[in-house]
């Protein structure tokens, strides 16, 4: 039966590829007959009888080897049928780096809703424009060839050399940076209640620290005032623990701490009905006003230490 050698290489000369010869699992008579095949031209026509007498090895050798480019995948045949769906031309693909997927004629025609036997029309063409007995028909042009070449030099490299989504890359805070020196102040202050706190990530935190300030629009100073508030009230300090929930109940903090957008006020001292609560439900214990003055007197002074070591100091702060 004749075959169809088609080549996955758009060199303009036989040179064949490091990955055949350095593989280990193929024998030198392997590589010897890849070779040959590779140095043929696209759409070469044989007969298997034809390329054993070639070499000395003979006819049992030869299908050895071409087992082996085949078991290696470094040979894919497929075998085509006529309209009455008999065994036609074989087309032999070689490729030289196995492992990457082909996509046949056969899926390719029936993307265009050709009917097919094995991936060639009913009429007797294959998806290369050659006739079922392997002869290339009236209005076969190179074209044709050509394109379906590239569809599989397509596929071929589109299956493996594709190169990998680029992760995005995490900010990386320095340690004199505001958002880190904040997760810092939120972590030492933390661990003086509870000593055998499990040391978080400060570069998440610090994350967290600069979407408080840049998302959601909180000063340094206020962030200062409220994460030693959030530490030293009797209610917060065993529930902030994180610099995620200090972002979440920023404004509650913010409120209860007595400092608003409009400046410091008064503790409403309304609270909710018996019936209102929820069952369980613990009231936050409202500030001394004296302790609450404590308070301000610390943040400021940790604005105060924050500024002193800010590289951007001198411009104008947000």
């Amino acid at each position: 039966m004749k075959q169809a050698l088609h080549k996955l290489n758009q060199l303009g000369f036989t040179q064949v590829p490091n990955e055949v010869l350095d593989d280990e699992r193929l024998k030198w008579a392997d590589k010897g007959l890849f070779a040959y095949l590779w140095r043929q031209s696209d759409e070469w026509q044989f007969y298997e009888s034809e390329i054993i007498k070639h070499a000395a090895d003979g006819r049992d050798a030869f299908r050895t080897a071409k087992n082996h480019l085949i078991k290696f995948g470094y040979l894919v045949i497929e075998q085509t049928r006529d309209k009455n769906g008999r065994m036609s031309l074989g087309k032999w693909y070689l490729n030289p780096y196995p492992g990457r997927k082909i996509i046949k004629s056969l899926e390719k025609a029936q993307d265009k809703g050709i009917s097919t036997v094995d991936g060639f029309s009913v009429d007797g063409k294959t998806a290369d424009g050659l006739s079922a007995d392997g002869k290339p028909t009236a209005n076969n042009t190179n074209s044709n060839n050509t394109n379906s070449k590239k569809r599989l030099l397509s596929e071929l490299a589109s299956s493996s050399d594709v190169p990998p989504k680029k992760t995005k890359k995490k900010r990386q805070y320095d340690p004199d940076s505001k958002p880190y020196r904040c997760a810092v102040k939120l972590q030492d202050e933390i661990i003086k209640n509870k000593p055998d706190f499990k040391r978080p990530d400060l570069q998440k935190w610090a994350d967290t620290f600069r979407l408080m300030n840049e998302r959601d629009g909180r000063v340094w100073k206020t962030i200062g005032k409220v994460i030693i508030y959030a530490t030293q009230d009797d209610f917060w300090r065993s529930n902030i623990l994180s610099a995620d929930k200090l972002r979440k109940q920023f404004d509650r903090l913010e409120m209860q701490m007595g400092e608003g957008k409009q400046g410091k006020r008064a503790i409403v001292g309304e609270t909710l009905p018996d019936w209102a609560k929820d069952e369980g439900e613990k009231e936050p214990e409202k500030i001394d006003p004296e302790k609450l003055k404590k308070l301000h007197a610390e943040a400021d002074r940790l604005l105060a230490e924050l500024e002193e070591t800010d590289p951007d100091k001198g411009a104008k702060s947000t």
